[in-house]
């Protein structure tokens, strides 16, 4: 029977909980990873000044490597681009396959970001008067999703986390408002590697009141393939059943 890419979807509020809290990592076993990634061209290219993608490409893949570093041994980082059927639901099968394979029994994912546009926020300060003032920035509003390759089943699982808004810091400083200069390239340089590196942090739901969501967050930060599939198979028996 042919395996269908199935879809799950993650909120931040599901994966990371409505409270988190800055717990140290419990000690676990890093897997072997093999990183795949599908960014535009611009996130490449808005590494360096002369937007050289080749040399960008080198940059990007170490800050993957730095961060990811939290989670997995890597143990290779490429570049891909995704083959998606007509419908846009799954992947080409030779291409998960390969995929797969080069994982070399290591975790097979994918790290896909969306540059969804920018957008504003807006920080207001009060001194010790009362006053208020305010300062806008721009933001640039990301998607970050990754696949998880299950080698028995031949098939990624897709965990969306969402879509984020990240600016520079603002603050006040001898009656003025401030925020770091950026130009376009630099904030959007910056706010890649910011949000790569935040979600790799360890920041799990309280395991005592949330036990479930705890379990499923560790599986999804260590890797864990086998409980994935598992779960996988409990949701595809499920749905046979309900048809």
């Amino acid at each position: 029977m042919k395996k269908f890419l199935m879809i799950i979807l993650m909120t931040l509020f599901t994966l990371l909980s409505a409270v988190a809290y800055a717990d140290n990592a419990p000690d676990f076993e890093k897997r072997n990873a093999y990183i795949f990634y599908e960014v535009p061209d611009q996130i490449l290219m808005c590494q360096n000044k002369k937007e050289d993608m080749v040399k960008g490409a080198k940059e990007f893949e170490e800050t993957i490597a730095e961060h990811y570093d939290n989670r997995f041994n890597i143990i290779g980082i490429e570049r891909v681009k995704i083959i998606r059927e007509a419908n846009g639901k799954k992947f080409n099968e030779n291409q998960k396959r390969e995929m797969i394979a080069k994982a070399n029994n290591g975790v097979p994912l994918i790290l896909k970001l969306e540059l969804m546009g920018n957008g504003t926020a807006t920080d207001t300060y009060q001194n010790l008067f009362g006053a208020k003032r305010s300062i806008t920035v721009q933001t640039t509003k990301i998607k970050y999703t990754e696949y998880f390759g299950l080698k028995n089943e031949n098939m990624f699982l897709e965990f969306t986390y969402g879509t984020f808004d990240y600016r520079p810091n603002t603050f006040a400083m001898g009656g003025q408002l401030w925020t770091k200069n950026m130009d376009a390239r630099v904030l959007t340089k910056n706010c890649v590697k910011w949000i790569i590196r935040d979600m790799n942090k360890f920041n799990a739901p309280n395991k005592y009141t949330h036990p479930d969501r705890y379990e499923n967050y560790m599986n999804i930060y260590t890797g864990n393939l086998e409980a994935m599939e598992k779960a996988n198979s409990k949701v595809i028996s499920t749905a046979s059943t309900e048809n």
